[in-house]
């Protein structure tokens, strides 16, 4: 093995792709997506927040595509409703709210107790948009699983991605 396929396979690098409800079940009757996907374990689907969720049984089996993440949990249509709905793999607090609830001493702790409370119905909680120091120490603080945002790094070229994770 090369070095960078050590390096790929000791991280656990998985690439996410944003989508829709309809469009993942749409995707279930393209067997040469379907095929592509299998070869694609580190694939991982965002399902974004912007849509209702249809209550068929087609919805139901979406995760047969495999993990399946919510996005941007506590705008539009990504609230508690969704936990019930699909089990997912990962939740992704969006990053208005984890302002919000960072500018009191009360909401600093509802954030915890949300996240403590989220994190029964996920494998874990990642925090998006995390810009400063300060925002980075309470999300360490907290229960979440990760984080992502600007001060952690800016979107880089696949090329240069170990460089910034050696760095993390």
């Amino acid at each position: 093995m090369n070095k960078k396929q050590i390096f790929s396979l000791a991280i656990h690098l998985l690439a996410s792709v944003n989508v829709d409800g309809p469009t993942l079940i749409a995707m279930r009757r393209q067997p040469d997506i379907l095929e592509t996907m299998e070869r694609l374990p580190w694939l991982r689907f965002e399902l974004v927040e912007h849509i209702r969720l249809p209550k068929d049984s087609s919805f139901a089996s979406m995760c047969e595509f495999g993990p399946l993440w919510l996005d941007d949990f506590g705008t539009g249509m990504a609230n508690f409703s969704a936990l019930s709905e699909v089990r997912y793999d990962y939740i992704k607090v969006a990053r208005d709210l984890f302002v919000m609830l960072r500018q009191t001493p009360e909401g600093r702790n509802l954030f915890i107790l949300l996240l403590q409370l989220m994190n029964r119905y996920c494998r874990g909680i990642i925090v998006e948009g995390v810009e400063t120091l300060e925002e980075w120490r309470d999300v360490q603080r907290s229960p979440a699983f990760a984080a992502q945002g600007y001060f952690l790094s800016r979107p880089v070229p696949l090329i240069s991605l170990e460089e910034v994770i050696l760095t993390l």
